[in-house]
Parts: C-alpha cells; structure tokens; sequence
C-alpha cells in the first residue's frame, strides 16, 4: 500500500505545485487535497475508498476536534467561517492522508503543540498511524460530506494519477 500511497502523494505535490493559488505547502487544505483525489485514490486504491470528516488524536493529544453538537449546527445550515475539522481519505478504515504531517509539522513551527511526529512524514498511512500513536475519529463520511455541513473548498487540487 506504500507504493501506492508514494504514487498519490507525490503526483499531488506536482499537481499542487502547478494549481494556480494553490501552492505547494498541504497544510491546512486537507478538504481540498482529499476531495480533489478522491476518484483518483479509488482508481489507484479501488472503489472502496471513502471521504471521512473527524478528528485526530496523536498519543492522547486531540487536533481538529468537533462536537456532536457543532456537526448538527453545520448539518442544519450554520456553517462557520472556519471549520476545526480534520478531512482524510480511507481504505477499509486504513487512513490515506495526505495532509495531516504538514499540518502538524505548521502547527509545530507555530508553537500550537510540541513533537507530535518526528520531522520527515510526507503521509500517514496505516503504518504510519500505528507507529506515532495516531488515531483518526470519523464523524462522517461520504463523496457530500464537504458539502453537506458547509465546508465546500474554494479551489479543489485538479484530478491527478489518470
């Protein structure tokens, strides 16, 4: 699944790079990274692959944390200007997340929290997630789940790995 995972990432980066207003940096745009490849995840990984909205947590620290409460208000129609969500893909609940370790590793540089991953992850797989003590916590799924608590991406990295 490695492999697989190094074919997506790195051909993002490329994408991403040549996206007008995009930039090369994946921190923070994990809606748009994961809405963007998610037909060419399930291409590559196969048509089970989902879009999850939740939250993380690394060795009992929560990032991106939401309640059940806040998801039926953006559910309901009270969307935010700023949503504290997390957006990954996923195979079979084996993460496939792009844009977490830059988040972080933005986070680290802004002194929000302190060595939760060493420097040098370009993704998180399950491997990955296994050996940093890295939980995802779905609250949703679904290819609308973006749209469906208001949190529709401005621009959305273009279809890669065709």
């Amino acid at each position: 699944m490695n492999d697989k995972l190094d074919c997506l990432y790195k051909k993002a980066k490329d994408r991403a790079r040549n996206t007008e207003g995009f930039g090369e940096s994946f921190a923070g745009k994990c809606g748009n990274i994961s809405l963007g490849l998610l037909q060419d995840a399930r291409r590559i990984f196969g048509q089970e692959v989902q879009l999850f909205v939740g939250y993380v947590e690394i060795k009992g620290t929560k990032l991106f944390h939401f309640e059940d409460h806040q998801l039926n208000e953006w559910l309901n129609g009270k969307p935010k200007e700023k949503y504290s969500v997390h957006c990954w893909l996923s195979l079979h609940e084996e993460p496939i997340d792009l844009t977490l370790a830059e988040s972080i590793y933005e986070m680290q540089r802004q002194k929000l929290v302190t060595d939760l991953i060493p420097e040098g992850i370009t993704y998180i797989g399950q491997s990955q997630a296994i050996k940093h003590q890295i939980t995802h916590h779905k609250k949703m799924e679904g290819d609308d789940v973006l749209s469906r608590i208001g949190m529709l991406p401005n621009t959305v990295i273009p279809r890669i790995c065709g």
